[in-house]
């Protein structure tokens, strides 16, 4: 069963430039402007970031896309950060202010389940709500979450937003980024179509994305872009900055594959191929040792 990428969208700095490097200050992201006046400052900021993606989310053609009963579509959000910004944000005010200075509409952030609720609201989505917190690889881990969800016919459509925020340096030497991206995957039809593959070998994130682009199977002519833990924080791309490759690859119809690598020995893949499509279909592989 082929899944293909029927929207996008891409919320970053419109100076953000098209090398892997994304701006890691959030000071960019005015609310007002992307979300309205009233009813949405006091959101974190994941949730701001991830409601402000699915907004503009549009297919890359420009066509209209068919709507989806809202009981059969499914909202995944994958952020490495989200979990330990919100919770350190909601221990400042405590040890500054006392739990009194907890706004109420901020206070319930204490479980990152409720990051994309928002953005859940505004699909209409009432199937499946999931948040992938996994380190490092929680961007690309989300999109094969809910390639999976597809091909088990548990959604008929499924949305993937990709966010990831500072975070108070927990991020031990990966990149830190700010910024969403949100895709709109759908079984069959034209355009990108999108497979993955995950494998876990522990402590050797080299293994690890070896097996997955092995798993993947790409062709000479598909470009692989490895996003390496920790070394990569100075110059090289992030996870976020990975799928925002994804994104260009979708506009461009060009096929491009994606491993992001987890110090922890966590691997995910993410391969976008246009026309002809390869019949090979591919699940997240479990979890393996050399």
């Amino acid at each position: 069963m082929s899944v293909t990428v029927v929207a996008h969208s891409v919320c970053l700095p419109e100076d953000a430039p098209e090398a892997p490097r994304i701006p890691s200050d959030g000071a960019w992201f005015d609310v007002r402007e992307h979300l309205g006046r009233r009813g949405y400052r006091q959101l974190p900021l994941p949730a701001q970031l991830a409601l402000a993606a699915v907004r503009r989310l549009s297919p890359p053609d420009g066509s209209t896309a068919e709507s989806t009963a809202g009981d059969r579509l499914g909202l995944w959000l994958g952020s490495s950060t989200a979990a330990s910004h919100c919770l350190a944000d909601l221990d400042g005010r405590i040890l500054s202010e006392g739990t009194e200075s907890l706004p109420p509409t901020g206070a319930p952030y204490f479980s990152v389940n409720l990051v994309p609720s928002r953005a859940a609201n505004d699909l209409g989505a009432t199937g499946p709500s999931v948040t992938v917190t996994s380190t490092g690889t929680a961007v690309l881990d989300a999109i094969a979450c809910a390639r999976r969800a597809l091909a088990l016919g548990r959604v008929d459509e499924a949305t993937v937003v990709a966010v990831e925020v500072p975070d108070g340096g927990q991020s031990r030497g990966r990149p830190t980024e700010c910024g969403a991206i949100a895709l709109q995957l759908r079984t069959g039809g034209a355009g990108g179509h999108v497979r993955t593959a995950s494998a876990f070998v522990a402590g050797d994130p080299a293994s690890a994305a070896r097996l997955v682009r092995a798993n993947l199977e790409p062709t000479a002519s598909v470009p692989v872009l490895v996003v390496e833990p920790g070394g990569s924080s100075s110059d090289g791309p992030g996870p976020l900055a990975g799928a925002l490759r994804l994104v260009e690859a979708v506009r461009d119809g060009d096929d491009l594959a994606v491993v992001v690598a987890d110090p922890s020995g966590a691997a995910t893949g993410v391969v976008v191929e246009h026309s002809p499509v390869s019949t090979h279909e591919s699940d997240p592989v479990r979890s393996m040792t050399p």
